[in-house]
């Protein structure tokens, strides 16, 4: 979906500055340094449900709404 950061904030009803370190956070641990290179990412898993596996593995799980907001699942 492309959501901004205030955009996620809101769906999750927390700050946008906690919104934006979360993703600083997503894209750190996936050795990104864009929200692009996110797209490019997410269009390279098959369905919503392998991109959230292997991010959930990625990161040890915990994360799924912030996930979930910022791969547009």
């Amino acid at each position: 979906q492309g959501l901004t950061n205030n955009e996620i904030a809101e769906q999750l009803v927390i700050a946008p500055a906690t919104a934006r370190n979360h993703v600083s956070h997503i894209l750190d641990k996936l050795g990104m340094r864009r929200r692009s290179e996110s797209g490019a990412f997410a269009a390279g898993c098959a369905s919503a449900t392998e991109r959230g596996k292997l991010v959930g593995l990625i990161l040890g799980g915990g994360a799924g709404g912030i996930l979930a907001a910022f791969f547009g699942e």
